[in-house]
């Protein structure tokens, strides 16, 4: 259970919002650099790409990449991470940046992919809503979700490029509308790119969502100021510097305001959350997440690593995954007997530039400009094997594929650059050949990013609360065993139950699709009590014992908002429920034509404490 904590608390200061053992004002970080203000792990990395104004103050005790504690960066990153890992950034608070970037699965989305409107694979997003919340029409999948159209990159070294992003829009400059601007003109990829996916329709909000300003803050500031830290969250997974925050229940507003009343820090004031604000803390988290603890950062190959490196090598496939072709011609990446490279450069194991078609296949049906042909960034080979799915289109769901792929064995596949050092026929890889390519790929895996034992939280910098959708996916609310009935010749109300119940947030709402156009909707709350054996009729709802939490009788005009019989039901803030408490939910529509109820399927939602 989460800690009791007071609802309403005076501005807490960073010792109280983070354990800050001193405020640390380093005068040197006023100095312009290309990329970043430190060296690295023993000059082994390329240095962190960061604009001037957004100084990285690293720790020369540790010689890595953790802000030095104490200081602005430490907090800042603290509450980069809370915000990262808070789904209620969305506008409906289910999705998080980290629900599509899980260390677990390399910085990737877990998730099952959906198949995205031009046949590749993408991510899924939010169920479409209009600037009011109200449900849509969207992507027609079955789930009714948007759909990105392509896989979601990792964030884990995405501190290393000026541009991010599959095409690289983002990035190297963050427009900013205030008069600090020309800090932030190189080197801010990761501030350019954290501002845009809180206002994509598609991803995590309603249509229509844009950021407001300093002295006008927009919806989404104004959703995030009154939002506890990470109120979404088990607290028991919540990494031990973020606790006393969540244990006070300190608001966004109360958690900005203080990390950006310290020494050093840019954009001072109490106006809490603002998109300089936001990019700033999001940016500054992401900067810790560099992978640099894997067996070829720390040893030297072993024979069988050795050897399926000097295959990538043989079949140019560091053309993409180094710098070192781009810089200096055809040479491939150096190491050193002792673990790590010898040219920075080398170490994130992608040229950070972007390349046409290499022959990745395509969905069956694909049609315009098929997914393989788009012009993409070369991902990292840092962590392959603990991705869920590879190449930017998500066609390959298991790596041995993917591997027969490179050596030409794929049915109906033409690679690019195909493995031309083997013994086999055509230069392929012989079985033996591919283990050795394979435990080179396993020295590539960061140690930190697997967990001890499995569902053990994993340790800084990767450390991370847990996610509602977590343990409550998408559809899991819903009971099998009460799917419904429809009325005479027509379809069952299908119900939309997955925005998690806070009892004293305002975003939550009920959603029906294929409700009967110009339907009478009613959307039915019991608690406490399991769901009903049968449906019943509206008037049988209220037996001792049962308490009706919402029954309301809404005409369609404003509820039913499209021709697929979409509806929507906003509920207003429910404080006197506890959290812990079960709410049962289904919906009843009265069809004109019929004169018949139809019933949705049921299902039951715990309040989130």
């Amino acid at each position: 259970m989460r800690p009791s904590r007071t609802s309403s608390l005076p501005l807490a200061s960073p010792v109280a919002l983070f354990p800050i053992a001193a405020l640390v004002v380093l005068t040197s970080l006023a100095q312009a650099q290309n990329i970043g203000d430190h060296i690295g792990r023993s000059g082994q990395w390329p240095l962190l790409a960061t604009p001037l104004g957004n100084p990285f103050e690293s720790d020369p005790a540790v010689n890595a990449y953790a802000p030095l504690p104490g200081s602005h960066t430490e907090a800042l990153a603290l509450l980069g991470l809370a915000l990262f890992w808070d789904e209620q950034l969305s506008s409906n608070n289910t999705m998080a940046c980290a629900t599509c970037h899980l260390p677990e699965t390399a910085g990737l989305d877990p998730r099952p992919a959906l198949l995205a409107t031009n046949q590749g694979f993408g991510s899924a997003g939010v169920l479409p809503m209009d600037p009011q919340g109200n449900y849509t029409t969207g992507t027609p999948t079955s789930q009714q979700r948007q759909v990105t159209p392509l896989m979601a990159p990792t964030m884990i070294g995405a501190a290393f490029a000026n541009q991010l992003f599959w095409d690289m829009r983002a990035g190297p400059d963050f427009p900013m509308s205030l008069p600090e601007a020309p800090l932030f003109l190189s080197n801010a990829a990761l501030e350019a790119q954290a501002v845009g996916p809180p206002l994509s329709s598609v991803e995590m909000a309603h249509s229509g969502l844009v950021w407001g300003s300093q002295g006008s803050p927009g919806l989404l500031e104004k959703k995030l100021n009154p939002a506890r830290v990470l109120a979404l969250a088990t607290f028991s997974t919540v990494p031990p510097p973020l606790q006393s925050a969540v244990t006070l229940g300190l608001t966004y507003q109360q958690a900005f305001d203080a990390v950006f009343s310290m020494p050093t820090s840019t954009f001072p004031g109490n106006f809490g959350v603002t998109r300089e604000r936001f990019a700033l803390a999001i940016a500054a988290y992401e900067r810790t997440l560099v992978p640099d603890q894997a067996p070829i950062d720390t040893r030297g190959l072993t024979l069988s690593e050795d050897n399926g490196f000097n295959h990538l090598v043989s079949s140019q496939c560091f053309r993409c995954h180094s710098d070192q072709p781009f810089l200096f011609g055809n040479t491939v990446p150096a190491l050193t007997g002792s673990g790590g490279f010898q040219f920075a450069m080398d170490a994130t194991l992608t040229d950070n530039r972007r390349h046409f078609n290499i022959g990745f296949p395509e969905q069956p049906g694909a049609s315009g400009e098929a997914r393989g042909s788009f012009n993409v960034k070369t991902p990292t080979l840092r962590n392959v094997l603990l991705r869920p799915r590879w190449s930017h289109n998500g066609f390959f769901t298991d790596f041995n594929t993917l591997l027969s792929f490179y050596n030409g064995t794929l049915a109906g596949t033409n690679p690019a650059f195909p493995f031309t050092s083997g013994t086999g026929p055509g230069g392929r890889l012989t079985t033996s050949e591919l283990a050795d390519v394979m435990s080179f790929f396993q020295a590539l895996t960061d140690p930190r990013l697997v967990p001890a034992t499995p569902g053990a939280p994993l340790g800084s910098p990767f450390w991370h609360p847990d996610l509602y959708s977590e343990r409550h996916p998408f559809g899991s609310t819903e009971s099998p065993l009460h799917p419904g009935t429809p009325p005479p010749g027509g379809l069952t109300p299908d119900l939309i139950l997955h925005v998690p119940l806070l009892s004293a947030d305002s975003n939550f709402n009920i959603g029906l699709r294929d409700a009967p156009a110009n339907a009478t909707l009613g959307v039915i709350g019991l608690s406490p009590g399991g769901l009903p054996a049968a449906p019943v009729p509206p008037l049988m709802l209220n037996p001792a014992g049962l308490i009706v939490l919402n029954l309301r009788v809404i005409p369609a005009t404003g509820t039913v908002t499209d021709a697929a019989g979409f509806a929507t039901l906003h509920f207003p803030p429910l404080g006197s429920i506890p959290g812990g408490f079960v709410v049962s939910v289904q919906g009843v529509v009265l069809d004109p034509v019929s004169g018949q109820f139809a019933w949705s399927n049921a299902g039951q939602l715990t309040v989130q404490p």
